[in-house]
């Protein structure tokens, strides 16, 4: 026995929040894991506008979508993942992603440990802020989370 109750939320339920026109729904928080994991369900509209590219230096996100398509503009090239498919982003690894559809995508994403989760919330109350995200705010944001922005990858010569 761990002490913990297990946690069971049905289609819907869950704390909510936004990130700009994106919606979060938790369906785990890191609280009620230990702080081993967190999972949150995206709802991300066409065109929403992406995170922008970032690592995170000890922590893993990693995606499943539900319904549409992702484009995850990584190092090596950009991968689409549409539905059914999964993506793991370990530590270290400059990444965003992007709805470029045009309908919106659900998509679970699984944070390792869950305290990463923090940094999604503290974004969506920096474009909650304004009409045009604070980059200093972002800054801070990240760092807090032990994460960082990351240049546009270099074009690789052909």
């Amino acid at each position: 026995m761990t002490g913990r109750p297990e946690v069971w939320r049905g289609r819907g339920e869950g704390r909510r929040f936004t990130v700009g026109p994106s919606s979060v729904l938790v369906k785990v928080s890191a609280a009620e894991t230990g702080g081993r994991f967190a999972l949150i369900e995206w709802t991300i509209p066409p065109g929403a506008p992406a995170p922008p590219r970032h690592i995170h230096r000890n922590a893993s996100e990693t995606f499943f979508v539900l319904d549409g398509s992702l484009s995850f503009p990584l190092d090596e090239g950009t991968v689409t993942a549409c539905a059914g498919d999964c993506l793991h982003v370990p530590p270290g690894t400059a990444h965003t992603l992007a709805n470029a559809g045009d309908r919106p995508v659900r998509a679970l994403e699984l944070f390792a440990p869950g305290a990463l989760m923090g940094l999604v919330e503290e974004v969506g109350q920096v474009f909650a802020a304004g009409p045009r995200p604070d980059r200093a705010a972002l800054l801070a944001a990240f760092a807090r989370h032990d994460s960082a922005l990351a240049p546009d990858p270099t074009p690789h010569p052909q």
